[in-house]
């Protein structure tokens, strides 16, 4: 603005421009969905950003720019018809794009193609076309958990009562995630495990959770990765069956060594029991027939008269 008069008219026009300046600037309405836009990790994701036009804009006229709102970095920008990213961050080169032929209508949306954790943040839409406005969305990034994998240490010769260590490993997501442990009756035993949570140079998480149990016989224990997010959740479960939960095999041997002695020595037992019964019948009768002929004997002698 160019001012040749006093001080005063300078101070005056100055203040009347800012004063015109404040009555136009964000008039436009600018239109952002609702609520934290969720976006999958490697996909691409459509940031909505509009406004509502008397007649259809000249894209000539019409300037751009979508820019984080912490940082302040340009994430596209585009100058009155044509796109101008000589000031673009560098995490977002090649990975944006406007839709040029929904401008007529006043759609400024973003396309941002292949996702990342880093991209997560408050976008900005500022968009210049007659008046100006702006307006902000969150985006949120969800990166879904790999199917648990489960193992159990000891994992064989099982007896009911021993403790066995499980753990359970997922990773490849974000954000964090909840992880609860459950028997096969439902129990919540998520108190018993600990849990960690790694983020690898991607920003996605390696989740890694043990749980330990004393064992029962024909049990089953579940661990569960809820993807709070995406409104995700993966499980693997961990089944203790009859076969596994038995006796030691050296045990089960001694065992069955002492069953089939101790068999032998009844059978044994009983024959030579049999046997001495046997023969005490065998030995009766004789008996009785010799003491019956001794008493006859004496008989016979009493009864003879004695010489004198």
């Amino acid at each position: 603005m160019l001012c040749n008069g006093s001080l005063e008219m300078c101070l005056f026009f100055f203040v009347a421009w800012v004063l015109y300046a404040s009555q136009v600037a964000a008039v436009l309405d600018i239109k952002v969905p609702d609520g934290a836009l969720v976006a999958q990790y490697g996909k691409d994701v459509v940031l909505n950003c509009s406004f509502s036009a008397s007649s259809a804009v000249n894209i000539s006229d019409l300037s751009i720019i979508w820019q984080l709102a912490d940082t302040k970095k340009i994430v596209h920008r585009f100058v009155l018809g044509q796109d101008d990213l000589g000031s673009q961050s560098e995490s977002f080169v090649g990975r944006t794009q406007l839709f040029p032929g929904r401008m007529s209508t006043g759609d400024v949306s973003l396309l941002l193609q292949n996702v990342q954790i880093e991209d997560e943040g408050v976008f900005t839409c500022f968009a210049s076309y007659e008046d100006y406005g702006s307006a902000s969305l969150q985006l949120l990034v969800g990166a879904s958990y790999s199917k648990p994998h489960i193992m159990a240490k000891p994992a064989s010769n099982l007896r009911p009562g021993d403790e066995v260590t499980m753990t359970c490993l997922s990773h490849g997501g974000y954000p964090e995630a909840v992880v609860l442990w459950l028997d096969g009756r439902g129990n919540n035993l998520t108190t018993l495990s600990s849990t960690s949570q790694v983020a690898n140079e991607k920003g996605l998480f390696m989740v890694h959770s043990v749980l330990r149990v004393s064992v029962e016989a024909n049990s089953s224990y579940t661990c569960r990765v809820k993807n709070e997010a995406l409104g995700e959740e993966t499980h693997s479960s961990f089944n203790i069956t009859g076969p596994q939960v038995t006796f030691p095999p050296v045990a089960l041997w001694v065992t069955i060594s002492l069953a089939v002695c101790l068999v032998g020595l009844l059978i044994a037992l009983a024959y030579v029991c049999r046997k001495k019964i046997a023969e005490s019948c065998k030995e009766g009768p004789p008996a009785a027939e010799e003491a019956q002929e001794v008493e006859e004997d004496e008989t016979k002698t009493a009864m003879k008269p004695l010489n004198s």
